[in-house]
């Protein structure tokens, strides 16, 4: 659908520039393709990504606009001579550069600003809160005398993690609240709203995974402490005897 919306904006594009220019719109008619759009998109993305400078292959495109011009020309009786050749050059370039700009995704630098920020701090943050977790797990185990009474307030953070992660995202996702937001054009409106929902959707399983860990660790603080209370009375029993 984007690389649809990409290429439906580009030929928009060029019917504006087209008008003004003489000539009809007939002219720009299944100069680009989507097979096209769909690699360049990629080209851009791609190479944006590795640091390198993409340029795309444009010659069949520019070969296809030319010989449109050129029947319009001829449909007209007018010969192509110097100075008609270099207008449907001029023309052809001012399509081509407003294909190019269409077809790089806006914002590409921002996104790959933010993700040489979010490689460089990840890791780090990503393992500082892992150990931070498990200490805080043993530090929350040992102050208590039984081990069922530290790992219930570990289940109290797990089960708030998912209620967290799974709650208001799963209330914007369902409610499409982020498709209400305004942006041009459509294309990008579509990158930005489907990008958003998979975000959401991301959150909402991240959410059950701690549901389930959750739930998991409660079975265990559940039979720790049946265990503990056997044991408790097993020794009280003993001691009475004795």
């Amino acid at each position: 659908n984007y690389y649809q919306y990409t290429l439906n904006d580009i030929e928009e594009k060029a019917v504006d520039y087209t008008l003004p220019a003489g000539f009809p719109i007939s002219v720009v008619d299944n100069a680009f393709t989507l097979e096209e759009v769909k690699r360049d998109v990629q080209g851009y993305v791609g190479e944006a990504f590795s640091g390198t400078e993409y340029v795309p292959d444009l010659d069949a495109a520019a070969a296809r606009l030319s010989d449109n011009v050129r029947q319009y020309y001829a449909d007209g009786n007018v010969s192509v001579d110097n100075e008609t050749q270099e207008i449907i050059s001029s023309y052809v370039a001012e399509i081509l550069a407003i294909y190019r700009n269409t077809v790089r995704m806006p914002g590409l630098d921002l996104i790959i600003e933010g993700k040489a920020v979010f490689d460089k701090y990840f890791t780090a943050a990503l393992l500082g809160s892992l150990i931070l977790s498990l200490v805080l797990i043993i530090l929350c185990i040992k102050i208590h005398k039984h081990v069922h009474r530290g790992l219930r307030y570990v289940a109290y953070a797990t089960g708030g993690t998912a209620l967290m992660l799974i709650i208001l995202p799963c209330f914007l996702y369902l409610g499409k609240v982020y498709e209400r937001i305004s942006l041009t054009p459509q294309y990008f409106y579509h990158f930005a709203v489907t990008f958003v929902s998979r975000i959401l959707l991301m959150f909402v399983v991240a959410g059950i995974v701690w549901l389930v860990i959750s739930i998991c660790l409660i079975l265990l603080v559940s039979a720790k402490r049946k265990k503990a209370k056997h044991r408790h009375h097993s020794h009280h029993s003993s001691t009475q005897s004795t």
